[in-house]
């Protein structure tokens, strides 16, 4: 199991990596003690998936685990942190180029 400490530099970083993708000028440091922060930024369907690719790479290296739980975190990471999509009428078409 994955330090504490290990586990929040994944999550900063990728949320920092998440605000780059979606071509946000904002750092993990600069969200801390908004409310709600990930409701304010978006991001299209198409950076989500791009960026849900990278985390799962990003995370199955950082932490060591297989594929499933890879697959089970990222998910998790992009339903607690994931920014707004701006245009989810079109996630039907990209979903099936996640992974």
């Amino acid at each position: 199991m994955a330090s504490d400490k290990k586990i929040e530099k994944v999550v900063e970083h990728l949320i920092n990596k998440q605000f780059e993708m979606a071509g946000h000028q904002v750092t993990f440091d600069e969200i801390l003690g908004v409310e709600n922060w990930f409701q304010k930024y978006t991001m299209t369907c198409a950076q989500s998936i791009e960026f849900r690719k990278y985390a799962y790479k990003y995370i199955k290296k950082a932490l060591y685990l297989n594929k499933h739980r890879a697959e089970s975190e990222t998910g998790w990471f992009t339903l607690q942190y994931g920014l707004k999509l701006s245009d989810p009428e079109n996630l039907t078409d990209v979903l099936d180029k996640l992974y």
